[in-house]
């Protein structure tokens, strides 16, 4: 009885690991750009957190590479290819940790085609605070979130929250190259639009430390079996 219950011991941290790697966040790296996008990649991430079976939270976040920040704003500052028929979204946050750069409101702006890279049913849009008109890129950002919530179905995981478009793509920016050290007062050097490339899950370190300890004590018990049936 007390092996019995050695046993099940480790085959519930596994289940507990395997639900936990299942939950995990999925990391897209934005690294395509288009043809006017001159910098090198990869020129944001967007994190996808799966937080229950219909909610889920989109973190984009700018990346520095070739001497460039590649910061999002305008029209299309973001897009996603949401994974429902029918979906609601909230918590939408933006912000610019470089001085000089006016923060922004962004709106929905529905689907839209982010250029070179086909349509996305969800894209949203930076707008001039407390205006109307699209904010370029003294209003553009380095961190974009917002949370997501299917009304019509369920996500099992973070991969499920989004998926390709017709040209395979799931998330998009609209990107302002910045030369680093980044002001606000040069202005962009050069504008366009980046997509993801290959998709990772992203489990937390915790999750494959207690994957490999419920491993080793399973290995551990089926030693002790075979030394008492020997």
């Amino acid at each position: 009885m007390k092996l019995r219950k050695l046993f099940m011991a480790p085959i519930g941290v596994i289940a507990l690991c395997v639900s936990s790697l299942a939950t995990a966040d999925t990391l897209y790296t934005l690294n395509l750009g288009n043809s006017a996008v001159t910098g090198t990649g990869p020129y944001a991430t967007a994190d996808v957190h799966w937080v229950d079976i219909t909610t889920a939270t989109v973190t984009f976040d700018s990346l520095s590479n070739g001497g460039y920040l590649y910061l999002m704003g305008d029209g299309g500052s973001v897009g996603v290819n949401v994974n429902a028929t029918s979906w609601s979204f909230n918590n939408v946050v933006a912000s610019n940790s470089i001085a000089g750069f006016t923060a922004s409101t962004i709106v929905s702006g529905g689907a839209g085609n982010e250029d070179g890279f086909g349509a996305f049913n969800q894209t949203f849009n930076s707008q001039v605070l407390g205006g109307n008109g699209q904010g370029g890129f003294s209003n553009a950002s380095d961190h974009l979130a917002f949370t997501l919530h299917n009304t019509s179905g369920i996500w099992a995981s973070s991969a499920d929250v989004l998926k390709g478009n017709s040209n395979g793509y799931s998330v998009a920016i609209h990107a302002f190259g910045c030369a680093q050290p980044c002001s606000q007062s040069e202005g962009a050097a050069f504008t366009g639009f980046a997509v993801n490339g290959p998709v990772s899950a992203v489990p937390e370190p915790e999750t494959y430390a207690m994957l490999f300890a419920g491993l080793g004590l399973m290995g551990f018990v089926a030693r002790r079996r075979k030394l008492k049936l020997s």
